[in-house]
């Protein structure tokens, strides 16, 4: 099955956040992307929800942690 591409700013609506936070989670490679040419970016749609779902399961984690600390 072939992985969808996405733009950068299809992947800001998906993460919930702008365009500047999104290149430095790029640039950290937390999600996954190629450029295409020279100036233009496309970004994995998979990882850009993995990258959510692990954001997510972090926070339910340390709510978690929160309550069973007292």
């Amino acid at each position: 099955m072939l992985e969808r591409k996405i733009t950068v700013e299809e992947c800001c609506v998906i993460v919930g956040c702008g365009k500047s936070h999104l290149y430095a989670l790029l640039n950290a490679n937390e999600i996954e992307s190629w450029l295409v040419g020279k100036r233009k970016r496309v970004i994995s749609e998979n990882s850009a929800y993995e990258y959510v779902a692990q954001k997510k399961a972090a926070e339910i984690a340390k709510q978690r942690a929160g309550k069973d600390g007292g």
